[in-house]
């Protein structure tokens, strides 16, 4: 789940829960050849909760399908270097009437330059975005630049937990202002292998079960 929270040297600040997220991860296989690189792809649902203002939450349901490149380099292991494709993709949302705003176009993202630095439990994450509606017929370009930090709980009980905090700062739109999140994240972590039989191997044990004779 994510949280808002208003400026708050303002007068009359707001806070609340803003949106729950529920998503999926593959893990690819590791390939001999690039033994510190990671591939995975995956699937995030975003679904909007209470009633943040606007600019915080469109209140559209988002479906975000993902693919992710993270390379760990030898010298640094605490260090990882990422970069992230995806798509975001608006609906009605399930649980309530449609918002009276505009459906937003859909969206493909780009991060690039993506940094975690992550020794133990306590992470931080350094990242510029590039986003862009002109696959549905918009004529959107917007980079923006993202910092965040997370901890995560030591002995957790029934999967991980952790509290985070971030801000994004857009740099090439000047009619946003930057956002500042909290997030509360609960990793299950749901493991499925898959045998895959060798035929020659399968072959080699036949032969040697005894015949009967």
């Amino acid at each position: 789940m994510e949280s808002f929270t208003d400026n708050p040297f303002q007068e009359e600040g707001d806070s609340g829960l803003s949106r729950m997220i529920l998503g999926g991860k593959y893990k690819f296989p590791h390939w001999d050849r690039f033994p510190n690189t990671r591939i995975s792809t995956g699937l995030e649902t975003v679904f909007p909760i209470g009633s943040p203002p606007e600019g915080i939450s469109d209140r559209y349901l988002h479906i975000k399908p993902f693919l992710v490149s993270s390379h760990f380099l030898r010298s640094l292991p605490h260090l990882e270097i990422f970069y992230n494709l995806n798509f975001d993709l608006t609906a009605s949302p399930p649980f309530h009437a449609p918002p009276d705003q505009i459906q937003p176009h859909h969206l493909m993202g780009i991060s690039i330059g993506g940094v975690y630095y992550w020794p133990i439990h306590f992470g931080n994450s350094v990242d510029f975005t590039y986003t862009s509606n002109e696959i549905d017929g918009g004529n959107e370009n917007n980079v923006d630049f993202n910092y965040g930090i997370f901890w995560t709980i030591p002995k957790s009980f029934f999967g991980k937990w952790g509290l985070g905090a971030g801000i994004r700062v857009p740099l090439t739109s000047s009619d946003e202002n930057f956002t500042f999140f909290t997030k509360f994240k609960w990793d299950i972590n749901l493991k499925i292998k898959i045998p895959i039989s060798n035929p020659k191997a399968s072959k080699n044990h036949a032969s040697q079960l005894p015949t009967g004779n």
